[in-house]
């Protein structure tokens, strides 16, 4: 059930959600990684976009359950600290000089948009706070990251409720494009702005989906 990426960026490029991984340097995986239920989900970040491709992990009935609220988040201590709400936090994983910061989002006019969904990680606080790392977000505007992408994400959990609770697996993998892309063999940019000249907003998102029942169809 491996596919068919070289293990040389990472062991885990071999996972079945996982998508063609970039070849370079200028890409780098980074694997969010729990105690408890082991591989919580995987990024593909371009360094020298300051950017996420893809954000891609596992449902499974060992992780498909709830013991963590967003709101609980007020007063939770957290990765070496309080918080006084949502965890948002940059990547430590990436160099200063390749990640995303805080301060780019702040008065740009775009929402810290979740590529894994925070509801999509609730079994318990440590999954849930890794959802918030700037490396899982992409420029979103509000309307968008709170109407057709929020009701595109309810969509694919009641995909994951149904058949977790049947013992299969649900594997998704989620994005935005930051370079040009083809659409009916026209090359088109796929992007619509940069903010504060240091990171591309998609101007098309994505979800791929692939279930597999208890029966491995």
């Amino acid at each position: 059930n491996a596919n068919a990426n070289d293990t040389q960026k990472s062991v885990y490029a071999q996972r079945i959600e996982v998508p063609h991984v970039q070849p370079g340097n200028n890409y780098q995986l980074i694997v969010k990684y729990d105690d408890e239920i082991g591989v919580n989900y995987i990024v593909e970040w371009d360094k020298s976009k300051r950017a996420q491709r893809w954000t891609c992990w596992q449902w499974t009935k060992a992780n498909n359950y709830k013991n963590w609220q967003r709101k609980n988040w007020n007063g939770a201590s957290w990765n070496g600290q309080t918080w006084g709400g949502d965890p948002f936090h940059e990547e430590t994983e990436i160099e200063s000089t390749y990640r995303s910061l805080l301060s780019d989002y702040r008065n740009s006019g775009y929402n810290r948009g979740h590529i894994c969904a925070s509801e999509d990680r609730i079994c318990s606080k440590n999954v849930n706070g890794q959802t918030f790392s700037l490396v899982n977000m992409q420029p979103q505007i509000s309307g968008f990251n709170s109407g057709v992408w929020s009701n595109m994400e309810a969509k694919v959990r009641n995909w994951a409720s149904t058949t977790t609770q049947n013992n299969g697996v649900l594997y998704v993998c989620k994005g935005g494009t930051i370079n040009n892309v083809n659409l009916d063999g026209k090359e088109t940019s796929g992007t619509t702005d940069m903010i504060k000249n240091r990171i591309p907003v998609p101007k098309y998102f994505f979800m791929a989906v692939l279930k597999q029942s208890s029966a491995n169809t």
